[in-house]
């Protein structure tokens, strides 16, 4: 039994399948406050990133890393946009792409979502998971005593 068989919407189906451990501050970043990272990867990519996730970010937002090691597996480009960010202006380029929440290991099952992601032509920030085309995709909780992130469907 996982922590998220527990987690049921008002019809009784799963709240959540999968959860992982996050991180209130980014092994490679220096966070002057908490925040929360977790663990994710990207369709045709091997490796497993860190993001930030963050309601208030459009679209998920990939560093130069990942938006290098992701960009011979996308596709047609959605548009071409400049949007403000903390870190200054940024332009690049959207594309709807599959992720995947990683689940812990024994807490449930991996989630993929279509996301729309955002690769800047230049970008000095962390890996984002914005609210409008990733987290608005699926259901979501955080649990700060356990620093524990929920996720699932929404179908």
């Amino acid at each position: 039994m996982t922590e998220t068989s527990g987690l049921l919407t008002s019809s009784g189906e799963p709240f959540a399948t999968g959860s992982t451990d996050y991180f209130d501050i980014h092994p490679q970043r220096r966070d002057l406050h908490a925040r929360i990272y977790v663990p994710f990867q990207l369709e045709g990519v091997p490796f497993e990133y860190l993001a930030l996730l963050d309601t208030g970010v459009l679209y998920c937002v990939l560093n130069e890393e990942a938006a290098n090691q992701t960009r011979e597996h996308l596709t047609a480009r959605l548009d071409r946009v400049e949007i403000r960010t903390p870190y200054g202006l940024a332009r690049g380029d959207l594309f709807s792409h599959r992720i995947w929440l990683i689940a812990g290991e024994g807490e449930g099952e991996s989630l993929d979502v279509d996301v729309i992601l955002f690769l800047p032509t230049e970008w000095h920030g962390p890996c984002f998971i914005g609210y409008t085309g990733a987290l608005d995709r699926i259901r979501f909780a955080i649990d700060p005593k356990k620093n524990r992130f929920f996720f699932g469907p929404l179908d």
